[in-house]
């Protein structure tokens, strides 16, 4: 089973049963890419479930107008992250992991963050 598979499995069997949906549904409305190698970008939805419903610890950061998200970033951010994140159109990130919201402070910004998640 790939790891966003695993990971939406796991986050259905703490949702209250009333919450829960299909694993296709979940699949399919929580994540922004849907191939099974894709990354583990959050959609809008997924962000509320991991967060609002299943309670999931989360670290956010707030990525300073100054300091440039490309769309190389972007895709170096997708393929080296372990843990489920959203990125909203204010530039706010969450992770849902807490190695790479410690990697994220201590980086400084999230240029480096992102070059140090290529060179893993």
């Amino acid at each position: 089973m790939n790891r966003k598979a695993e990971i939406t499995r796991r986050v259905l069997d703490l949702l209250p049963e009333p919450d829960r949906v299909p694993f296709e549904v979940a699949m399919n409305t929580w994540w922004r890419n849907l191939r099974n190698k894709g990354g583990l970008s959050l959609t809008d939805l997924g962000l509320r479930v991991f967060k609002e419903q299943a309670e999931l610890e989360c670290h956010e950061f707030v990525i300073p107008r100054d300091q440039p998200i490309s769309q190389g970033s972007l895709l170096r951010l997708d393929r080296g992250q372990q843990w489920p994140y959203h990125l909203d159109k204010k530039r706010r990130i969450t992770f849902f992991g807490s190695r790479e919201a410690m990697m994220m402070a201590l980086y400084g910004n999230f240029s480096n963050y992102v070059y140090r998640l290529s060179e893993r």
